[in-house]
């Protein structure tokens, strides 16, 4: 019996509606237009997004057909308005290298993006075999009609994956 493969994943979180003060409605920099877009909130900007199979298979978030800088991701999500309109999306890594090079550019560009910065955040997974590496997010407060903070949370975690029987 083999032993339980390490596995690497960085998972980015991005609920719709996190326009701050500072960050353009629709960003200059055309790879910034999802997240920006995602930030407006708005029905028109949402209208833009789309997900593509990129041409390696993994997936990237569009708007308008312009390319992103969420994008060579394993899987994405994107949960409609009716639930709170969200966007998940993971990354898979081998090394502990590659994953963090990713990770701090992804980190990099979302602060660009956003015209802010992300804080470092203290998790327990309180799950067996995970082990949170890297935490950042961005919490905004509620306002009145919606009281709940808002959450952009960008992770690193660490994992141990049974390995699959070669057939």
């Amino acid at each position: 019996m083999q032993g339980r493969l390490p596995a690497l994943a960085i998972t980015l979180l991005m609920p719709a509606g996190l326009m701050l003060a500072g960050a353009p409605a629709y960003a200059a920099n055309s790879k910034c237009s999802a997240i920006t877009a995602m930030a407006a909130a708005t029905q028109n900007s949402l209208a833009g997004l789309s997900l593509v199979v990129a041409r390696d298979g993994t997936l990237e978030v569009r708007h308008r057909g312009n390319e992103s800088y969420i994008s060579r991701a394993a899987n994405c999500e994107i949960d409609g308005p009716g639930r709170g309109f969200e966007l998940s999306c993971n990354w898979m890594f081998e090394s502990e290298r590659e994953a963090d090079g990713y990770y701090r550019m992804l980190k990099q560009r979302l602060e660009t993006c956003l015209s802010t910065q992300l804080s470092s955040a203290v998790y327990s997974a309180g799950l067996p075999d995970v082990k949170i590496l890297k935490r950042d997010k961005l919490t905004l407060p509620g306002d009145g009609d919606d009281p709940d903070e808002t959450d952009l949370v960008l992770s690193l975690r660490s994992y141990s994956r049974d390995p699959v029987p070669l057939t």
